[in-house]
């Protein structure tokens, strides 16, 4: 099957149970509700809230992929408001990898308690980088305004963007 049939297919809605796909831009893994994309030096999963954990095929995904396990790096949604919520989810999947085996030395929230240029070292410096579901458009703003998506492009590790998150992972993330 050519990339171009694949494409269309997913478009259009329909399911391909196991896929993946090696060409020169990128790999696509779909597995349960995660996908990852292998694109340059870095690896995408994409993927949407985990309410009951990190289980199944979704754990070995994360254990397989998360070999570098010194920093980890949380992109909140909503960089000015509600920090509470931020840092309540900031734990609950930090405490989700660590369920699964997976535990960092280090790990921080990105928000505005984080001026620019801190942030941008953070992301740099992640072995693994989290944007965290939410508001689209606002977190794209947020993501513009401190210079995070040109350096979340240029990261060489692994970035988990969900739901939201996942879509602002995009060339063309969608903006008001």
């Amino acid at each position: 099957m050519n990339i171009g049939l694949m494409m269309e297919m997913l478009r259009n809605g329909e399911k391909i149970n196991t896929l993946e796909v090696q060409f020169t831009k990128f790999r696509l893994v779909e597995l349960e509700k995660s996908e990852v994309w292998e694109e340059n030096m870095s690896t995408y999963i994409l993927t949407s809230m985990f309410p009951d954990g990190i289980h199944g095929k979704n754990r070995e995904l994360f254990q397989t992929l998360v070999t570098q396990r010194k920093s980890f790096a949380f992109v909140a949604s909503e960089f000015e408001k509600d920090h509470g919520t931020t840092d309540c989810y900031f734990h609950l999947f930090l405490n989700m990898l660590e369920e699964s085996g997976i535990y960092f030395e280090n790990s921080y929230v990105l928000d505005g308690r984080m001026d620019a240029a801190e942030a941008r070292k953070s992301v740099s410096k992640a072995d693994v980088v989290w944007l965290a579901g939410g508001d689209t458009p606002v977190q794209y703003a947020y993501l513009v305004k401190y210079g995070l998506d040109d350096t979340i492009r240029k990261h060489p590790g692994l970035i988990i963007g969900m739901s939201a998150g996942s879509i602002n992972l995009g060339r063309q993330p969608y903006a008001h």
